[in-house]
């Protein structure tokens, strides 16, 4: 199935990615998927079903890659959220 091989891909670059010691530091592909996914749908509900995770995992996703950048993507407001400048500039090297 397309979830299988994109698991497969997934693992196999962040395996690839954990041996260069240039990257410790690197955010995961999943992180910056669910990022991506939760600024294009404009909510982190429907990113988790964009990336059939569940909604928690996108949040949990979200929360690990700003812990690993050290800086906050979006700020929260309640249920909805905005780019912050540094969320501007992040997406633009996702794309």
């Amino acid at each position: 199935s397309q979830r299988w091989h994109s698991n497969c891909f997934t693992h196999s670059v962040n395996a690839l990615l954990a041996k260069c010691p240039m990257n410790r530091n690197m955010p995961e592909i999943r992180q910056v998927l669910a990022f991506v996914a939760i600024v294009e749908t404009g909510s982190f509900t429907l990113a988790a079903k964009r990336l059939n995770l569940t909604q928690s995992a996108i949040s949990h996703s979200l929360r690990s890659l700003e812990d690993s950048l050290s800086t906050r993507l979006l700020d929260r407001r309640g249920k909805s959220h905005a780019l912050t400048a540094t969320g501007e500039i992040f997406l633009s090297h996702c794309r």
